[in-house]
């Protein structure tokens, strides 16, 4: 879904910084792949960062494609009313 920042709980929501080498669960992350979630740090994820451009140009034709590989996710720790949002497709 795509939620506004403004929509956000502050206190109860993170980002996530998926690692190179994803661990087989997310209890196996590690405390330097969570940041504090703040409209300050989102204001820095305006563009696609450079290991997913490089990642889509290194996916072969015919192959899977994982539209959000390596963009920092939004964790958040609350019930959403999601009935509002616009669901992201792809």
């Amino acid at each position: 879904f795509c939620l506004p920042a403004s929509e956000v709980p502050l206190s109860r929501s993170c980002f996530y910084h998926a690692p190179e080498k994803r661990p087989a669960c997310l209890s196996e992350s590690k405390d330097k792949e969570f940041e504090a979630f703040s409209l300050e740090v989102l204001s820095g994820y305006q563009q696609l960062p450079k290991r997913t451009r490089d990642y889509y140009h290194s996916v072969s034709e015919g192959d899977a494609v994982f539209p959000f590989q390596f963009v920092p996710h939004v964790f958040i720790q609350d019930v959403i009313d999601s009935s509002h949002l616009e669901i992201i497709a792809c």
